[in-house]
């Protein structure tokens, strides 16, 4: 059986940190689920030591994490957007990539850090 809410808590360093309530529809799931994916599977989240893998590699790799979250929302359209100011946390990104009306969104967290293509 499936939460109804879920605490989410996402920390991205010199970006800021999204926390708060989700109650995820079942779009948002699946977005999410295609967000997850892709980022425990790349190499950029892996601690590597001074002689495993390649910098330009991770980087790389976190790069296109950009292009995908994009696709991602694009896929979903509106139905994974801000939808009131009493849902604290939604998946998709609002006007301005940040809190619209007071939601914090996901995707945008994960797109808005500086170092974006």
């Amino acid at each position: 059986m499936r939460p109804k809410q879920v605490q989410v808590k996402l920390a991205i360093p010199f970006v800021g940190e999204i926390s708060g309530t989700w109650e995820p529809d079942e779009a948002e799931r699946r977005a999410a689920w295609e967000l997850y994916v892709e980022l425990v599977t790349r190499v950029a989240v892996v601690q590597l030591g001074p002689a495993e893998g390649l910098l330009r590699e991770a980087l790389s790799s976190l790069r296109e994490v950009f292009g995908i979250t994009r696709e991602i929302l694009r896929r979903y359209g509106p139905a994974v957007a801000p939808k009131t100011a009493e849902q604290e946390i939604s998946f998709g990104v609002s006007r301005g990539g940040g809190a619209e009306r007071g939601a914090a969104t996901i995707a945008g967290g994960v797109a808005s850090d500086p170092g974006r293509p």
